[in-house]
């Protein structure tokens, strides 16, 4: 069982409305992929809730995780897409993803998935760090990091990374916490240093278009180039398709390089489409193919 932790929301592009967020999306790849999977998130009892409500059902996710929240909204980000399909977000302060409650019945999960904006708030990041206190040594941590300008406090950057294992997160999210922990190591020393830094036993680095590579603490590292895409629509949820392709592959114990050419292959294809998720389903099929099913 794997639980994946965090914000469900529903993101408002210029032409239309997707259910969206890093952990919900997560969580629906991994579904498709064959392994059991628990969600917990906290939605507002509105129109937005029951349309996240509904995506989860048609996904075949489990709702049981999913808190009610009587007094808050469901999450709602604003999305500005640039020419090449790049998104800017405008995230809507005070949801119902704020205030997750501590779930129960999770310390049975190989591993929990968590990132930083649902901690952005004090009772979002006490619920967090509290469910990651109590969970068993055996459960693996995997932080996919997620930083969105104007939603993360350093205390909640250090205590999440902290608590991870295993850690995911873009270029760009690295020369960020470069900046803000190790401002005069080197850029190339940068993932040694979070891993020595904070007990990381493996690091996962997303570069676009330069590729993905991946480093652990003993030293072995390997590296693919970015999958080719037919053509970018956007590249909303490129970055936990990826997640999602790395963690089942890693669960499997599928080697690192068929991992990241597979993780690759699907964020390609996750840009080539409106959104984060695929309409139809097929692709989940060729993808357990390329992890060896």
């Amino acid at each position: 069982m794997i639980t994946a932790i965090g914000e469900a929301l529903v993101d408002e592009f210029p032409d239309s409305r997707r259910v969206g967020g890093a952990p919900l999306n997560f969580a629906i790849h991994v579904q498709h992929l064959g392994c059991p999977v628990r969600f917990v998130t906290r939605l507002g009892d509105d129109e937005s809730g029951r349309l996240v409500l509904e995506t989860m059902k048609r996904h075949g996710l489990d709702t049981s995780g999913v808190q009610i929240d009587a007094q808050r909204p469901t999450g709602t980000v604003r999305v500005k897409l640039s020419e090449n399909g790049t998104p800017a977000y405008d995230i809507v302060a005070d949801a119902a993803y704020d205030a997750i409650a501590p779930p129960k019945g999770i310390e049975d999960s190989r591993l929990v998935y968590y990132g930083t904006l649902a901690q952005r708030t004090e009772q979002g990041f006490e619920g967090i760090q509290q469910t990651l206190r109590m969970l068993p040594p055996a459960v693996v941590r995997f932080m996919d990091i997620n930083l969105r300008p104007g939603n993360y406090q350093r205390r909640t950057v250090e205590a999440s990374l902290s608590q991870s294992e295993l850690l995911k997160l873009s270029q760009e999210e690295l020369n960020t916490l470069g900046a803000m922990l190790f401002p005069r190591t080197p850029a190339r020393d940068l993932p040694q240093a979070l891993m020595a830094h904070f007990d990381i036993d493996e690091v996962l680095l997303t570069a676009g278009a330069e590729g993905a590579a991946w480093m652990t603490r003993q030293g072995d590292a390997d590296r693919v180039p970015a999958a080719p895409a037919p053509r970018i629509v956007d590249t909303v949820g490129a970055g936990d398709a990826f997640a999602a392709v790395w963690v089942v592959g890693w669960l499997k114990g599928v080697p690192a390089k068929r991992r990241l050419a597979a993780a690759a292959a699907f964020a390609a294809h996750i840009c080539s489409l409106p959104g984060a998720l695929p309409a139809e389903f097929d692709c989940y099929r060729s993808l357990s193919q390329m992890l060896g099913d």
